[in-house]
């Protein structure tokens, strides 16, 4: 055992200068200090709305609502065809930009 202390107290050396080189625990290097959600506190017209959201009180949420029941019941409405792609339903109801075949090209 006396045989290694050198060894291991040279291998303790060498982790304890670790601490020098760590990108996070040298001088002058960048630290997490919540920059970005002060900066969006200080952005905010009141900084409590960050944490427990607004609405914008025009609404009564009945066009939600209708929508949600539409969607639920299976009569919801097709959408709009924009002529830039073709949306079907893929077998598990959820809508999916077509494939074209091998021949519609």
């Amino acid at each position: 055992m006396p045989a290694r202390a050198p060894y291991c107290l040279g291998l303790l050396l060498a982790v304890a200068g670790c601490q020098a080189t760590d990108p996070y625990g040298r001088v002058g290097a960048w630290r997490p200090n919540h920059a970005n959600t002060l900066n969006l506190a200080m952005m905010a017209a009141n900084p409590a709305d960050l944490l427990h959201g607004v609405g914008d009180g025009s609404s009564s949420g009945q066009q939600a609502v209708t929508a949600i029941d539409r969607l639920r019941s299976g009569h919801a409405k097709p959408l709009p065809d924009s002529g830039l792609a073709k949306i079907t339903l893929t077998g598990s109801g959820v809508a999916a930009p077509a494939v074209a075949a091998s021949g519609d090209q």
